[in-house]
């Protein structure tokens, strides 16, 4: 299995903001970080231009802006 590092991207691709992404602030994708328990729905991974999709997380406050937005039905 070859060594994963997570990339030092440490901007929301949709908003610019810190995206406080733990695994890119350390270099481990073994740090604990918010996104584990958080749901990405593919929608809101649909608004990213497809050079950026896997290069940055996205932040929680564009998270939730997109569940408050688009409630569960």
């Amino acid at each position: 299995m070859p060594d994963v590092t997570p990339l030092a991207n440490h901007q929301c691709p949709l908003c610019s903001q810190p995206n406080h992404c733990a695994p890119a602030a350390t270099g481990s994708f073994v740090s604990s970080c918010w996104c584990k328990a958080q749901t990405f729905p593919p929608e809101l991974l649909a608004q990213l231009a497809p050079d950026q999709r896997n290069k940055s997380c996205i932040c929680q406050q564009c998270v939730d802006r997109f569940n408050n937005q688009h409630p569960q039905q």
